[in-house]
């Protein structure tokens, strides 16, 4: 409701849009550096989901990039293998292994590859746990 109220006088979509950038994406110095701060700082927890994570990273970047400060795609890809936690570190190393560059879609879909491999040995390992052979 507040911000329909801020853009109601405008006519036009584009004066709308004029209006919603002025108001949230300010390439003020504080904001631009605040950013930059929250995407270098951010780190993985063990208790989300990767797909959630990843969303944040993503927002986080394209904030950036709607402010006119662009990060290069490998210097993405190292930053969010940096932001994982300690326990991916066998992942970090098997990822970069021989590689002259790596991309950010290929850290991520390895990201999600390996939660989906994961949610699949617990489902398959607690789905056997009651079962017992009895035999003479």
């Amino acid at each position: 409701d507040k911000v329909l109220r801020q853009v109601s006088k405008e006519t036009t979509a584009a004066g709308v849009w004029s209006k919603l950038e002025g108001l949230y994406m300010t390439k003020s110095l504080v904001n631009r550096l605040y950013l930059k701060q929250s995407l270098y700082s951010f780190k993985m927890h063990e208790d989300r989901s990767v797909g959630e994570q990843l969303d944040l990273f993503n927002k986080l970047i394209l904030d950036l990039e709607n402010i006119d400060v662009t990060i290069d795609d490998e210097d993405q890809a190292l930053l969010l293998l940096c932001s994982l936690p300690k326990s991916y570190s066998h992942f970090k190393e098997t990822l970069l292994f021989g590689r002259d560059f790596v991309s950010l879609d290929e850290v991520q879909a390895a990201l999600n590859s390996k939660e989906l491999s994961e949610r699949k040995e617990k489902k398959s390992s607690t789905s056997g746990e009651g079962l017992t052979a009895i035999g003479k």
